[in-house]
Parts: structure tokens; sequence; C-alpha cells
């Protein structure tokens, strides 16, 4: 009879063992320990670029997560962080920064490591290991790397942005157990990643000449004519205005510049906005400049040169410098 009440009294014990796993680990795991757990990440700032500057621009953010003191796990916190995409977005892989009121988009990615060359996804995601005290808790910092891809021609300026809200569906997920299902097994403890990426594209423009030279000319008898070229690019939809200086000739103004020669002596000369050279380029915005509006790409003007008629000064090489001015 004393074998048999022993035999009858271990799975007594072995049962009730079990049930304290079973307990713990459904502590481990259920709503509750949900309020012990946090994950935060800062907003991606590219801040505010200029089209020369925009493309492969880059920045990071952080993700700051981890749990407090009194979870139960073995000394290691499993979290894996996945990023899915978000509003202004296709895909994980086709992530894009979009414009309100316009059609421009800008491509950009997030990726896991500071060489840009793992892609932040969803799936999988990416798993950190940190250590756990159950006394103190603990927590970590994750680095996000970000970068202009794409610059498409002809986007205008504005304020460019992609959010990401709990519907995007990125998130941290905390497995107390350090088990290698933490970024599938939806069991775990899940917070979303909301946050905003953006850039501002500032208003440019950039200009680029070619001299213009006259003919060599003996006695000034004649006008003596010439052209010189000038290109203007500005941001798509920027307006601006194209000034001409009067140039450095003692003198000088807009409707009768000098260029200088041997001696300090001066030839006469003028620069016009059209062919017939009847309308002289000056600085004054809405006057004699000349008006364009971007459209992102190079534009071209022609710069009409003209000698008039006049007493021939000392002969020798004559020129000037004249500085042209893109207001936007």
């Amino acid at each position: 009879m004393e074998g048999i009440t022993h035999v009858r009294t271990r799975p007594a014990r072995v049962s009730l063992w079990r049930c304290v796993v079973v307990c713990l680990l459904f502590l481990m795991s259920g709503p509750a320990a949900a309020q012990n757990c946090a994950a935060t990440m800062s907003n991606v700032s590219f801040g505010a670029k200029t089209v020369s500057n925009v493309y492969g621009s880059t920045t990071t953010a952080t993700i700051t997560e981890g749990c407090t003191a009194g979870f139960p796990t073995r000394g290691t916190l499993n979290i894996c962080n996945r990023i899915n995409y978000g509003s202004s977005s296709t895909s994980v892989t086709n992530r894009y920064l979009r414009s309100s009121g316009t059609s421009g988009v800008i491509g950009y990615q997030l990726y896991a490591d500071p060489a840009f060359s793992t892609v932040f996804t969803y799936s999988p995601g990416l798993i950190t290991a940190i250590h756990y005290s159950q006394a103190s808790g603990g927590s970590t910092n994750v680095t996000v790397y970000a970068k202009i891809q794409s610059l498409p021609m002809g986007v205008p300026p504005g304020t460019y942005s992609d959010t990401y809200s709990v519907s995007s569906g990125s998130l941290a997920r905390f497995g107390a157990l350090a088990e290698s299902d933490v970024c599938t097994n939806t069991a775990y403890i899940g917070v979303a990643l909301t946050f905003n990426v953006s850039v501002t594209l500032l208003a440019s423009c950039t200009v680029q000449t070619a001299n213009l030279t006259f003919p060599t000319s003996g006695i000034i008898k004649n006008a003596i004519d010439a052209t010189g070229s000038m290109y203007v690019s500005c941001t798509s939809t920027t307006p601006y205005n194209v000034g001409l200086s009067a140039g450095n000739g003692a003198g000088a103004t807009v409707a009768a510049r000098k260029m200088t020669g041997p001696g300090g002596a001066t030839l006469t000369y003028s620069l016009y906005r059209e062919s017939t050279r009847g309308a002289v380029w000056g600085t004054t915005v809405g006057s004699d400049t000349v008006y364009g509006f971007g459209n992102g790409s190079q534009q071209s003007y022609l710069i009409y040169g003209r000698v008039p008629v006049q007493i021939t000064p000392t002969p020798g090489l004559y020129s000037d410098t004249v500085i042209v001015t893109v207001t936007y």
C-alpha cells in the first residue's frame, strides 16, 4: 500500500510544476505585459535643400525602445523592428515624398546600415537582442538611415513628405523569451511606430554665361554688333528676372557701358534684350530686366551687344566685366 501511495504522489507534483510553467508563459505574452514595453521613432528630416544638393543627401532617425522592470524574462530581450511603407509610397522598395497640390515626387529609401545597402523592410524585420534585468528593465536605440534616391526633372519647390501612421503597420515587437520568431509571432507585444519623412525643396536658380566678343575693328565709322549667350536654370514654376550690371568702366551706365583699354581709355558700348537693339538690358526688375519662368531645365538667352559710332580711341584691347544677377 505504501508503494501505491508513493506513485500517486509524484504525478501530483509534476502537474503542479507544469501549471507554474504554463502560467509564466501566459503572463509574458499576455495583454497585461504590453503596458511595460514602449517604442517611438523620431521623424526623418532631410531639412531644406536646393536642386543642386538634394539628390544623394542623407540623414538619420532613431527608434528608442525597451521594457520597464518587472517583466519575467531570462535576461535577454529580442526586439523586432518592422518598417512598412508610408502614405505617399507604393511599397518598401518604392518609397516616395510627395507635395500637396503638385504631381512631383522625390524618391527616398530607409536603410538599416550606414553603408545604405540593407533596406529597412517590414518582412523580414530587423531583430535586436538587448540585455534585460527584471529589476531595472532594458532599452536600446536603433538608428535608421535615410537617403534621397531620385529627383525627376521639373520637380517644383515645396515641402515633400511621407507619413507612417498606425495604419501603415510599422511596429516594434518585443519577445520576452528571446525567441527567434519574435518578428512573426503575433502573440508577442507589438507597438506601432509612427513618424514622418520630409524634405523642403527650395526655389533656386543657377546661371552660366559665355563671353561676348566684338570683332576687331579700325576706325569706328559704323556700328559694330555681336551676340553672347547665357543659360539660366531654375526650379520648376519659379519666376525669375535676369539683370545685367553697368559694368566696371568709369562713368558707365546700363545705357552706355564702358570698355577700358590702354592708358585708361574707354570705348562705349551697350547690351540689349532683343535683336533690334532697342531695349537696353539693365538691372531694374519690371523695367529693363528679362523675365522668365523656371521649368527645371536649362533655358538659354541671347545678349545683343553694340558698339555705336564714336570717336575711335587709342588702339588696343578693350574689355569690361558685367555681373549677371538672377532674382527669384
